[in-house]
């Protein structure tokens, strides 16, 4: 791990996300402790959380998941809990309050591309009876199933 605790390169000295999480201390406030123990290869069964986590990983490109799970409180605000059908009425003015939210990541392609998200998973799924965590389901099953 860094001096800043920030980021570790697992393939340096050939450690897995649970070895790592399990040299971590007890009483550690890196919050990787917490996620493997409560969210790590859960499934996520609800919309809104799946939609939370397509938004972290997205903000995540080129940054340590550390540093996202840090923020994610901060996200859980600007993004008004990760509320879908909230965020579907945001408008432009929103899209610049999260650009100005010095507690998220401020990338414009990164802040825009939820809305993006959120635009091709609602078409899917008013044309199906499928949840967007069903969609998912669906395509994870396709992939592992040929």
């Amino acid at each position: 791990m860094l001096s800043d605790g920030l980021c570790f390169n697992f393939s340096s000295v050939n450690m897995n996300y649970c070895e790592f999480v399990d040299m971590l201390p007890d009483d550690t406030d890196n919050p990787n402790k917490h996620y493997h123990d409560t969210q790590y290869g859960f499934p996520i069964e609800d919309d809104n959380e799946l939609f939370e986590r397509l938004v972290l990983e997205i903000n995540q490109a080129g940054l340590s998941w550390t540093l996202m799970l840090k923020k994610q409180q901060a996200f859980q605000t600007a993004f008004k809990g990760f509320d879908i059908d909230t965020v579907a009425a945001f408008d432009e003015a929103d899209i610049e309050r999260l650009l100005a939210d010095a507690g998220i990541v401020r990338n414009r392609l990164k802040s825009t591309q939820p809305f993006i998200t959120r635009d091709k998973s609602n078409k899917y799924s008013k044309n199906t009876a499928h949840s967007k965590t069903g969609w998912m389901h669906t395509i994870r099953s396709t992939r592992l199933n040929g």
